[in-house]
């Protein structure tokens, strides 16, 4: 799989505002990407979770990806997000099954930024908050085990 590029954004929107799936559409046409596919996946519902509408993450996969992808993603994301949201950015080529677990723990159990930031580090994720409490980077990185799996 190391010619295809996952890059997952979760929590870009507020209620009324344009969601994140439409952002991950935007991203893949401002970008020009070979685009494989754009999903979304349910996330964990609980009261102790802030969610806009669904609690769901998005991710492209996309072939034959540029180099500067993270960087070209974060710039739109940075650009387009909406104040009051709490976006995170995750992008791989390799998906380790750690990742794939942590994406299937995201739809079980409440789990933290920091277990996270911890799990993208050791699978080698390029994960990144982009605003406010950086919370989405939970639904980015578990996006990307999702999809992969």
């Amino acid at each position: 799989m190391s010619d295809i590029v996952f890059i997952s954004i979760d929590d870009t929107d507020v209620v009324g505002g344009e969601g994140t799936g439409r952002l991950a559409r935007r991203i893949a046409l401002d970008l020009n990407l070979n685009v494989l596919g754009i999903t979304r996946h349910q996330l964990f519902i609980h009261s102790s979770i802030k969610y806009t509408k669904r609690n769901s993450c998005n991710v492209i996969m996309a072939a034959s990806p540029n180099p500067d992808v993270f960087e070209a993603v974060r710039d739109i994301v940075l650009d387009r997000f909406q104040e009051g949201s709490d976006p995170g950015l995750a992008v791989s080529q390799t998906v380790p099954d750690s990742i794939m677990e942590f994406g299937q723990k995201a739809q079980k159990e409440v789990l933290t930024k920091e277990s996270a930031l911890k799990a993208a580090e050791g699978g080698r994720i390029r994960l990144e908050e982009l605003g406010g409490s950086g919370d989405g980077v939970i639904g980015a990185l578990a996006g990307i085990g999702l999809c992969s799996s």
